[in-house]
């Protein structure tokens, strides 16, 4: 089988920081014998549409989006991104593990400049953030990962704290940023993607 070959790869860009965010946060990359898959899903076509524009960006590589229900609420419609490619698959294990329980920021991230981190940190909140009147919540079970986004924030002078005992099993932590002057620095330092997140927040800002 002929190999789909990529193009070179020189460090990260801000596609890149993008695109290994919203896998770790949200994505699937993984082997099944001898098939490579990199997938997203989303309810939101745009954010679908942004990340298979990343990969075109970064690997030179065509995406394939479908609809399918939702396992967990059959009622729900959303959108699936994927791309077979050994090649891809590769080169994203090189900046660690994706899986819920113990996906890790790249040192690659934890190294970059100050817009890189940004890139990541924007991503990763639109994915996994949850936009509250006197809060902003980033959940994960993998705790340690949450440690390194704290690091990330915090060389935006931005502080938060870390709570345990989300979720049904009670297993799910959070990243808290609850004071209104750290919400207000995250809104003009970071922000979101979505510009339904960004005004969420700003209209809770300026109650």
């Amino acid at each position: 089988m002929r190999l789909k070959q990529i193009k070179p790869q020189k460090g990260i860009t801000k596609e890149k920081a993008r695109l290994l965010a919203r896998l770790k946060a949200d994505g699937s990359v993984f082997k099944s014998n001898t098939d490579y898959v990199v997938s997203y899903d989303s309810s939101n076509l745009q954010e679908i549409q942004r990340t298979s524009s990343d990969i075109s960006k970064v690997y030179g590589l065509r995406v394939k989006i479908l609809r399918h229900r939702s396992g967990k609420n059959p009622q729900k419609l959303l959108y699936k991104m994927f791309v077979r490619s050994k090649l891809m698959y590769e080169d994203l294990l090189l900046y660690g593990k994706y899986r819920s329980e113990n996906w890790e920021v790249p040192t690659e991230i934890l190294n970059a400049i100050i817009d890189i981190k940004r890139e990541f940190l924007r991503t990763f909140f639109e994915d996994e953030g949850t936009v509250l009147k006197n809060e902003i919540r980033l959940y994960s079970i993998n705790k340690i990962g949450l440690t390194k986004i704290q690091e990330l924030l915090r060389e935006f002078e931005i502080e938060s704290v870390i709570r345990g005992g989300f979720g049904l099993k009670r297993n799910v932590h959070a990243i808290s940023i609850g004071k209104k002057q750290e919400r207000a620095k995250f809104s003009s330092l970071i922000g979101f993607l979505s510009e339904e997140k960004n005004r969420k927040l700003s209209n809770f800002l300026s109650g």
